[in-house]
């Protein structure tokens, strides 16, 4: 652990406090901010995809109003090529309308320049106006056909516009079967009903029915059939769960009564030539039929409105929170390393100033704290190394204060041992010339032995003489035992003073040692002493 961790160790300690601070946050910062900008991102892109499906909506309401326009247009146009007058009124108001749905869908898509759907939109506008130009030299089935193939385009155009607006790819489960409905469930029923509406109308007033017009409507009442069936299970597996579509599933139901009703009038009417009335009246009742389903179209279109704006609302909700939890997490994030690096740097600053003042003599500052974390235990054991260096010094003062007292002692026994000293050397020249006197004397009396036979009276007064000063002489002998003795003393005073000293300098030169650099001047005190008691000795 300690070898993966030696680099970046080494690295720290390049750099001063603030720029690894700095560093870390950075390293925790420009992670998280991008991760919030993920998560930010894709919350926007959600509010994005959500007000994109609530543009599409509102495109496809225009559309839905384009392509029954255009069914309408077909029937009465197809029924005016048989000589029905009505039909050619009705088919003269619908292409006012027609033109009107055109440029307000333009307007819609406008902002999807360059797009596929407005691409399919300039496409069936331009068959639109061509089939314009030539309707009238136009035979029915050809009328049919032309406006049967417009209708494709716009069928296209719808299914460009739910991709584009991603209302075919909902991907939320509540929205998701509304927009299969809006998408392609009512609309492939509208469209099977129109085309059945166009077909059989004109055979009401003519007898005529072109080739496999009947195949054709009778396949799509079978569809219709098939279509309102899987429409309705479809509302009903999604009612259990959304309550919205309790109501639109009895109307749904009611819807699908008519529809049954419509369709087998158009058998009765038309496949089988049974009970028939006019063509105007069976397609005023087949545009009844489909202004129904439109009716329906429009309360899914707002329950889906509904969802979306909930779910918008919901998405700016979340974004919004989540962004200020990011913003109060950084900003507490950031207060905290700030707080972290105040108080690292306090107690960094405190402890390098006490360092200082107890670098300089100064003890009296202290370092305590009430912290829990290491820089804090650093603190106290730093503190408590204070008090015990202030303690060292204390012990080594008043070791220096004894040390002093007894240099003194030693110097003042020096003192009174040279005194002592100089005496007895006085006394012992003194004793030194009373012996040389003692030997001229005995010299002396040598010479004159030989004259003492003849000077016998001058020899016992001289004997006498030199009795008196053999007692003298005694007594001095005495004198100098009694000096020497002393002088032994002194001597072994002197060696025990010397050895008690040599002991003492030896105790100061550890105790100087212990002080280490400041007790380097009470080394050399130590190291003199020594010196002086080895001279002595």
């Amino acid at each position: 652990m300690q070898l993966l961790l030696r680099p970046g160790i080494k690295l720290m300690r390049h750099f001063k406090l603030l720029p690894k601070f700095c560093v870390l946050a950075a390293i925790f910062l420009v992670p998280s901010t991008f991760m919030a900008g993920l998560v930010i991102y894709e919350l926007h892109r959600s509010i994005e995809n959500t007000q994109t499906e609530q543009q599409g909506l509102s495109q496809l309401k225009a559309v839905d109003t384009l392509q029954q326009g255009m069914s309408l247009h077909r029937a009465w146009s197809y029924l005016g090529k048989f000589g029905n007058v009505g039909a050619k009124q009705q088919e003269s108001l619908l292409r006012k309308q027609l033109e009107s749905d055109f440029s307000r869908i333009s307007v819609a898509l406008s902002t999807q320049q360059n797009s596929r759907s407005s691409t399919l939109l300039s496409g069936s506008k331009k068959e639109w106006d061509n089939f314009l130009s030539k309707a009238e030299g136009l035979k029915p089935q050809e009328s049919y056909q032309a406006q049967t193939q417009l209708l494709h385009q716009l069928e296209q155009l719808r299914a460009a516009l739910a991709d584009e607006t991603k209302l075919s790819l909902d991907p939320q489960v509540d929205t998701s079967y509304l927009a299969q409905i809006l998408v392609r469930g009512i609309p492939e029923i509208k469209s099977g009903l129109a085309d059945t509406l166009a077909r059989g109308a004109p055979y009401i007033d003519t007898g005529l029915m072109q080739a496999n017009d009947d195949v054709l409507i009778n396949a799509n009442l079978l569809l219709l059939q098939r279509d309102q069936s899987k429409l309705l299970e479809l509302v009903k597996g999604n009612a259990l769960r959304d309550t919205r579509l309790a109501a639109a599933q009895n109307t749904l139901q009611k819807l699908i009564e008519h529809q049954i009703a419509l369709n087998e009038r158009t058998r009765n009417e038309i496949l089988n030539t049974l009970q028939q009335s006019s063509s105007t009246e069976y397609l005023n009742a087949g545009i009844a039929q489909l202004q129904r389903w439109e009716d329906w179209n429009k309360e899914i279109n707002l329950i889906l409105e509904a969802s979306l704006q909930r779910r918008l609302l919901e998405a700016v909700l979340h974004r919004n929170l989540i962004v200020l939890a990011i913003f109060v997490l950084f900003a507490m994030a950031i207060y905290l390393l700030i707080c972290f690096y105040a108080s690292f740097a306090q107690q960094v600053s405190r402890l390098r100033l006490i360092a200082q003042q107890i670098s300089h003599g100064d003890f009296s500052c202290e370092a305590t704290t009430n912290g829990r974390d290491e820089l804090a235990v650093l603190q106290n054991d730093f503190d408590q190394m204070r008090r015990m260096l202030m303690k060292l010094i204390d012990d080594i003062r008043q070791t220096s204060l004894a040390l002093d007292h007894a240099t003194g002692e030693i110097e003042a026994g020096n003192r009174d041992l040279s005194t002592r000293t100089e005496q007895q050397s006085q006394a012992v020249s003194n004793t030194a010339h009373s012996m040389t006197l003692i030997s001229e004397e005995i010299d002396n009396n040598s010479q004159h032995a030989q004259l003492a036979s003849q000077q016998t009276q001058l020899t016992s007064e001289r004997a006498l003489s030199l009795g008196r000063i053999t007692e003298e002489l005694e007594a001095t002998m005495s004198l100098i035992q009694t000096s020497s003795q002393q002088i032994h003393d002194i001597i072994s005073v002197i060696d025990g003073i010397a050895f008690q000293t040599n002991i003492l300098a030896l105790n100061a030169a550890v105790e100087a040692a212990r002080a280490g650099d400041q007790g380097r001047g009470f080394a050399v005190v130590a190291a003199s002493t020594a010196a002086l008691s080895a001279r002595i000795l």
